[in-house]
C-alpha cells in the first residue's frame, strides 16, 4: 500500500485480537543492500478494516509498536529484531507494517549505494520477515523480554516496574483508617504478581506510608498493616514469604504537603522495591 510517499505492508490476521489481550509484536528487518538511505522509524499498527489506497495522503496513526527513536536501521548483513507488547482493543482485524512519522521527523541518513545507484533519489528500501503476533504469557517462551513486559505497564495506569528504585503503586486504595485492600485495588497488583511469579529469585521490599492524620504511633501501626495487606496477597498467590520483607514508616517520609487533602492523599500510600 502506497501513502503520502511511503510504502506500507497490510495483511489480514488469521484471527482478531481479543480485547484486552496481551499480545507479543515481532518482525526481523534488514536495510536493501542497494537502498540510498537508512532510518530509524519502523513500526507496526492494527485496525479492524482493510485501509484503502490513500495516495498523497498522510497516515495519522500512532503505531503501537515502533523502533526506538535513534536506533538507526543499517544494517545489510543481518536481521534487526523489533519487539514489544500490545494490549489489544479487540477485533482488530489488519495489520500495517511501514514509517508512520513524516519524512521530517524521521532519521533519514545517506548511504554508499545512493552515490552508485541512486544517486537523486532519499528512499530507505528494507526486507520485513518474520512477522509474528502472539498471545503473550509470562510461561510461554517468545522474543519478547520480560523488559518488554515490566515496560507494558509504564504506558498504561499503573506503574513502571524496575529494579532498586521505589516505586509507588498506583490505584491501590483503602478505606479511612482501615487496611483491607479495596476491590479495584487488585486489579492494580496482578502484574507485580505475574512478574514475581516469574521472576523467582526476586526480593520485594514493601513500604506503607500515611498522611499526618493521627498520633504517629497509630499511624506507624496503620501503614505496616497495609503493607502486611499488599505483602499477604502475594503470599496467597503464590510468592514465596523468604523473598518478601515489609514494614510501615507512619507519615515520616511525605512527598507532599499535609497541608492539603490533594497533599494527603499522595502521602497515603504503598511503594516497593525490587531487588535480587
Amino acid at each position: 500500500m502506497y501513502a503520502n510517499g511511503s510504502e506500507y505492508l497490510q495483511a489480514r490476521l488469521k484471527s482478531p485480537l481479543k480485547k484486552d489481550s496481551i499480545y507479543c509484536l515481532s518482525l526481523y528487518i534488514s536495510l536493501a543492500e542497494k537502498s540510498s538511505h537508512f532510518v530509524d522509524q519502523v513500526g507496526m499498527y492494527f485496525t479492524d478494516k482493510k485501509i484503502e489506497k490513500v495516495g498523497w495522503q498522510i497516515l495519522n496513526y500512532k503505531p503501537v509498536l515502533n523502533n526506538k527513536r535513534g536506533n538507526i536501521l543499517k544494517n545489510t548483513e543481518d536481521w534487526t529484531l523489533i519487539s514489544g507488547l500490545y494490549k489489544a482493543k479487540g477485533n482488530e482485524k489488519f495489520i500495517l507494517i511501514g514509517n508512520f512519522s513524516c519524512s521530517d521527523s524521521s532519521n533519514y541518513h545517506e548511504t554508499k549505494a545512493r552515490i552508485l545507484f541512486q544517486p537523486f533519489r532519499m528512499n530507505a528500501y528494507y526486507y520485513i520477515d518474520d512477522v509474528s503476533v502472539v498471545p503473550y504469557s509470562l510461561k510461554n517462551k517468545t522474543v519478547c523480554t520480560v523488559e518488554d513486559y515490566m515496560n507494558s505497564f509504564s504506558k498504561s495506569n499503573y506503574y513502571k516496574l524496575e529494579f532498586n528504585k521505589k516505586i509507588i503503586l498506583k490505584n491501590l486504595f483503602f478505606d479511612v483508617d482501615k487496611f483491607i485492600i479495596k476491590p479495584n485495588g487488585y486489579k492494580t497488583l496482578q502484574p507485580l504478581l505475574l512478574f514475581l511469579k516469574y521472576e523467582t529469585n526476586t526480593k520485594i521490599e514493601i513500604i506503607g506510608h500515611t498522611d499526618n492524620s493521627g498520633t504517629e504511633e497509630h499511624n506507624r501501626k496503620l501503614s505496616r498493616n497495609r503493607a502486611q495487606s499488599v505483602a499477604k496477597y502475594l503470599i496467597d498467590n503464590g510468592i514465596d514469604k523468604k523473598h518478601i520483607y515489609y514494614n510501615g514508616v507512619g507519615s515520616t517520609e511525605p512527598i507532599s504537603s499535609n497541608s492539603t487533602e490533594k497533599g494527603k492523599s499522595k502521602n497515603r500510600r504503598v511503594e516497593i522495591r525490587l531487588f535480587k
